[in-house]
């Protein structure tokens, strides 16, 4: 066969319409169709003949064609669009290829072979042409959001049984993570220098198993636990500093701060120990306040390094009736009366008597609250009964009371202290 494409091939010419008017005529109109139909039967076995025989078609079209009608074994052409350029089957690149419909369309799938290599697989790029899904050699996904999904009797690299391996996930993102599906073995590290960790709902942080929480200081750095009212504003904080070595709680913005064992069932104590210095100071004239039932238990002395004072004038006391101090050594004594076990009392006359003054003498009181003699202003002694000169009395039958701390160990002391 010389001809190289199928519609190349010679149709048969149709009869032309002949007039019958005679038998003669009608016979050579039945042997002229009878040929063209010869001529066709000719015609399609040469047609199927270089169909079969892999003849090109050239320019040829049909209608409309259906899928199970189409019988190829191989189509040889370097690129197909479906429709448009918009969807390409590019055999050069070995690539389906899909395209947006932008003014400048962007490729935004392509699936089959990557580079030179053999590297095959799929590659989406969002609208400005960024791959945020590739599954190659190498395989991502970026921004994803992967909700209750199940991964059954499958691989992931990087992945033993149900546990990650030792890999790296880089600025990975989870969108939704209950804390319940984090079970954690070994050491979570932040490495953020700015918020590391941001709890933003109620909660707690238990450690059941009696964990610890350590903070641990650079030379340069303090560790710091800021506490904060709603509006962000500071209210109080721990501090330790590494410079002057020292550890403290502060407050803040005009907090106060309560050291209270008060709640809960029962009482409980407070304990505050000190290896060497037990500082209470007062900045700028505020009062310290202790509250009622303050025991101070010291091993040896109390040592008072300022002047000491009630709150109210005539109000308070020290010592009781029943609990009293053994010895007490001043310098001078500034009193109003002093009064003894007996009742007796040394007291001024204005208390005594009206219209009298302090400055007027010194009386002395019995139990019944009588004067029982006293001195006057001008030095002169006066009593109730008698003044019997030389009385001998009975010696004394009870031995002489020494205190439980003497003067010289109280000096001794006081000198250590200073």
């Amino acid at each position: 066969m010389a001809n190289e494409y199928a519609e190349e091939l010679p149709y048969p010419k149709v009869p032309s319409q002949v007039k019958v008017s005679t038998f003669d005529d009608l016979n050579s109109v039945l042997e002229n169709h009878s040929r063209f139909f010869r001529d066709i039967s000719r015609y399609q076995d040469e047609l199927m003949t270089a169909l079969h025989a892999g003849y090109l078609i050239r320019d040829f079209r049909v209608e409309n064609l259906s899928a199970d009608k189409i019988i190829a074994g191989t189509i040889g052409v370097d690129q197909i669009y479906l429709f448009d350029n918009k969807f390409e089957l590019n055999g050069a690149l070995q690539q389906i290829i899909v395209k947006d419909n932008q003014a400048s369309p962007v490729t935004r799938v392509e699936i089959g072979k990557f580079g030179s290599g053999a590297d095959y697989g799929i590659k989406i790029r969002n609208s400005s042409g960024t791959v945020v899904f590739q599954a190659t050699s190498t395989t991502f996904i970026d921004g994803a959001v992967i909700t209750n999904a199940t991964i059954s009797d499958s691989k992931i690299i990087g992945m033993d049984g149900s546990k990650l391996t030792d890999g790296t996930v880089t600025n990975g993102k989870i969108a939704s993570l209950s804390a319940n599906k984090i079970t954690l073995s070994g050491t979570l590290t932040c490495t953020s220098s700015t918020t590391a960790i941001n709890v933003t709902s109620a909660g707690v942080v238990i450690f059941s198993g009696g964990g610890d929480m350590i903070f641990k200081a650079t030379a340069s750095d303090s560790n710091f636990i800021s506490f904060r009212n709603s509006g962000n504003t500071e209210k109080g904080s721990i501090i330790y500093s590494p410079s002057s070595d020292v550890f403290s709680i502060n407050n803040a913005n005009g907090s106060d701060i309560f050291i209270d064992a008060q709640y809960g069932s029962g009482t409980r104590n407070v304990t505050v120990r000190a290896g060497s210095t037990l500082s209470l100071t007062s900045i700028s004239g505020a009062t310290i306040t202790v509250g009622s039932n303050i025991t101070l238990a010291p091993s040896t002395v109390v040592q008072v390094n300022g002047n000491m004072r009630a709150d109210t004038n005539n109000t308070r006391s020290l010592g009781t009736s029943s609990i009293k101090y053994s010895d007490m050594w001043t310098v001078v004594d500034h009193v109003g009366d002093i009064e003894f076990d007996n009742g007796w009392r040394f007291t001024e006359p204005d208390k005594v008597y009206d219209g009298a003054k302090p400055e007027d003498g010194l009386l002395i009181m019995n139990s019944k609250w009588e004067v029982m003699g006293g001195f006057d202003k001008y030095g002169n002694l006066w009593v109730k009964g008698f003044v019997k000169p030389l009385h001998d009395f009975y010696p004394p039958n009870i031995a002489k009371r020494e205190s439980s701390e003497s003067e010289e160990n109280y000096d001794r002391e006081r000198k250590v202290l200073n």
